[in-house]
């Protein structure tokens, strides 16, 4: 927003009043008692006035801040014995002519001001039934050939006077425009506004109008309410998506004045948002909230501009709401088109200084920077670990001049560079530092005498790496079943390790928890280690909280597992804090009974609705990934027949696991890897125990909590069953037997 609020009509040039906020008010009036309803309307205006420095005079009370009110007021008076001559071919106005209360609209062609409220004032004159006055146009401090030329392209059934050698205006102090009088039929001065004309004002001077002498407002009793923007309601699902060093632009209009984008963040987190406009017609304005709508924090003008930015610590893990539209909102006068930018450091300022020449950058964070011809590198240094892989990024506008990213190891010796970036984008990715130390990024454009400064915003993440997790030898890193362990993680201690005895068909449930939850706090990290030290599961977050949950996670062997208590980042992370954990069992399905005897992993009343059916030597193919993760089938068999059943994963990364369950859903046998060498499963030469149909389930090693995915063949192989046996005789030449087999089976008769 602009400083100057309305000009002075002694003024021979024009000032441009260029910005205004205002806030509607909840609920409807009509549902009030006439007095509270003008009050309701009245407390809008009153915040509203707070946030352009306008100010309005009312026999019921003024509204504003009284820093900015004029001296003099005939607020409450009757000023009658005017005449104002017709302009443009209009009527002359006088007090008698009145029919019922009007609003006289003090204006001149020159004021740049009165140019910007004059087409929403028009609206309200062409309407007079939807208003409890009319509105005049009284042209004062101006060239009669000025103002008509200016009315030339106005509505030409609006009512415009001229008010000749400013004669009322004097009268009624009236020392600077824009500036309008609500006078009653009788003369008496009901209320004047200083400044535009906005929606609230004009609601607030109507609901006067029509009850005129009703209601008191006492601006003394709000001093606890703070003027904010008045927003539409935002649909967080609805919002556009908005990530960390991604800019995204849009256009303001009259019909979409308020874009929404969500983020998510973490307690903690500090988030620099800056809303620049890209026309000069537009005056931003920015909210950030909550997800359930709570405000965080609102700007109109940063320090050095009238573009916008909030720069704010998060209270909690959860999603984030980014409203970008314009001083004013619905009521506002400005459009055009817009950049956002969001930034995210897990510490510290979000905003460094707009051309530093140096600075850091830490891991998952975006930093904001300047360059230009004469002034064409900027530097950066950040800590890095051997064997951490990176990526850097850099955006900027793409009409701008292209930019190169470099990397230096901890000698400043080369380790990669970029090409010149395309389409304002250029990245390295996935970059393996060789050795502990600080590393020195470089972003930088091609000499030349250009003085004009470009922004761009560098990002940089790290893969998550794999733990190396060797077990603990000390009993006091021991877990049970049913136990609760405690202990501290910080930047000298970032992991903690801790061993239990598992056996094959246990279900685990692992939770981790702060001791003190708090904004800032401990963010958990958990993984999980087979006794073969592979890594079976990995957790950060659980629902809505920071720490870890693994829930009912299947064992797949008996051995030692390895749980990994440590913090999000791991030896990168910020966060510290003490935590416990806690190890249950779930209680064991009965497994008592039933051919197999084993663990029962489905209900055979309740079989999967996509169960498929499989026959001897038939080949099936599907698919495992995390939207699917398992594949049921189904076979007849015989007792004594002898099967091989292979799962093999058909050119893909897949980590197959084979179980083989009895009509009741209990396990008989299961297999993850064939050999070593294979991530493949088979179940090789087992005798089947019953006539019976059977179960097989295909998945991954893992189940839900595993990390493998792909497309697979599935095959069972029948190698023997019991001969079937008879005797022939010259009453009985022949028996029928039946049997099922599978398309191109090949049959052999010993």
């Amino acid at each position: 927003m602009n400083v100057t609020r309305y000009v002075s009509h002694s003024l021979v040039i024009p000032v441009l009043l260029a910005g205004l906020l205002s806030l509607t008010v909840t609920g409807p009036a009509a549902a009030q008692e006439p007095g509270n309803a003008i009050e309701a309307l009245a407390l809008q205006a009153h915040l509203q006035n707070l946030r352009t420095q306008n100010y309005t005079f009312w026999i019921g009370g003024n509204l504003g801040d009284a820093r900015y009110a004029p001296r003099y007021s005939v607020t409450g008076e009757v000023l009658g014995g005017w005449t104002l001559a017709g302009l443009n071919g209009d009527n002359t106005v006088t007090l008698e002519t009145l029919e019922r209360p009007a609003l006289l609209n003090f204006w001149a062609s020159w004021c740049a001001a009165c140019r910007i409220e004059f087409p929403r004032l028009t609206d309200v004159a062409l309407a007079p039934d939807g208003h409890a006055f009319d509105l005049l146009f009284v042209n004062m401090s101006d060239t009669r050939s000025n103002a008509l030329a200016f009315l030339a392209d106005q509505p030409p059934a609006i009512h415009t006077v001229i008010d000749e050698q400013d004669v009322l205006a004097r009268r009624a102090y009236i020392n600077a425009i824009p500036s309008s009088i609500l006078i009653d039929t009788d003369g008496t001065v009901l209320a004047v506004h200083v400044g535009i004309l906005t929606s609230a004002v004009i609601d607030f001077l109507d609901a006067v109008a029509a009850q005129p002498g009703v209601g008191q407002f006492d601006a003394s009793v709000y001093t606890d309410v703070p003027p904010a923007a008045v927003l539409q309601p935002v649909d967080t699902a609805s919002a556009d998506p908005l990530q960390p060093g991604e800019r995204v632009s849009g256009t303001i209009t009259d019909a979409a004045f308020q874009h929404a984008y969500r983020f998510s963040g973490h307690a903690g987190d500090v988030v620099g948002v800056r809303l620049q406009a890209d026309d000069s017609n537009l005056d931003t304005y920015l909210v950030l909230m909550t997800a359930d709508g709570e405000r965080l924090a609102e700007n109109d003008d940063d320090e050095s501009s009238s573009n916008s930015f909030i720069e704010c610590t998060l209270p909690v893990d959860g999603e984030y709401i980014v409203v970008a539209t314009r001083f004013l909102e619905a009521d506002g006068f400005g459009s055009g088109a817009y950049t956002l930018l969001l930034t995210v450091a897990a510490g510290g300022s979000s905003q460094p200084a707009p051309g530093a020449d140096e600075g850091f950058i830490s891991y998952g964070s975006t930093v904001i920077g300047q360059v230009s011809g004469n002034d064409p590198r900027a530097f950066y240094s950040f800590e890095g670990q051997a064997g951490d892989v990176i990526t850097l990024q850099i955006h900027h506008p793409p009409d701008d001049e292209p930019l190169r990213i470099e990397l230096k190891d901890t000698h400043l010796d080369r380790l990669a560079v970029t090409d010149p970036s395309a389409d304002g984008e250029a990245a390295l990715v996935d970059v393996e530092l060789p050795e502990n130390g600080n590393y020195l990024v470089i972003v930088y454009r091609t000499r030349s005498r250009d003085t004009t400064y470009q922004d761009f915003t560098l990002t940089l993440t790290a893969a998550e790496p794999k733990m190396e997790a060797p077990l603990p030898d000390t009993g006091s890193a021991t877990l049970a079943y049913g136990g609760l362990v405690s202990g501290t993680l910080d930047d000298n201690t970032p992991a903690e390790r801790w061993t239990f005895a598992g056996q094959h068909g246990d279900v685990i449930t692992l939770v981790m928890t702060r001791a003190v939850d708090e904004p800032g706090g401990l963010d958990g990290y958990l993984i999980l280690l087979g006794p073969d030290g592979d890594e079976l599961a990995s957790v950060d977050d659980y629902g809505s909280s920071v720490m870890p949950t693994l829930l009912d996670f299947e064992l797949l062997a008996d051995g030692m597992y390895t749980v990994v208590a440590t913090r999000f980042g791991f030896e990168n992370g910020f966060s510290t804090g003490d935590y416990s954990l806690s190890l249950a069992l779930a209680a064991p399905d009965d497994t008592s009974g039933g051919a197999g005897g084993g663990t029962q992993w489905i209900d055979a009343d309740n079989l999967p609705a996509d169960l498929r059916r499989i026959e001897y030597n038939e080949r099936v193919t599907g698919t495992i990934s995390a939207d699917n993760v398992d594949d049921w089938y189904s076979f007849d068999g015989r007792t004594g027949d002898v099967i091989s059943i292979r799962l093999a994963a058909d050119g893909s990364e897949l980590d197959a696991y084979l179980l083989l369950l009895d009509s009741n859903g209990r396990e008989l046998a299961s297999n993850d890897d064939l050999d070593d060498d294979s991530g493949d499963a088979a179940i090789l030469d087992f005798t089947l125990p019953a006539d019976d149909m059977y179960l097989l389930r295909a998945t991954r090693y893992g189940f839900n909590h595993g990390l493998s995915g792909g497309d697979y063949v599935l095959l069972i192989e029948l190698a023997a069953g019991e001969p079937a046996r008879g005797s022939l005789d010259v009453d009985d030449t022949g028996d029928m037997y039946t049997l099922p087999v599978a398309r191109a089976t090949v049959i052999k008769r010993r």
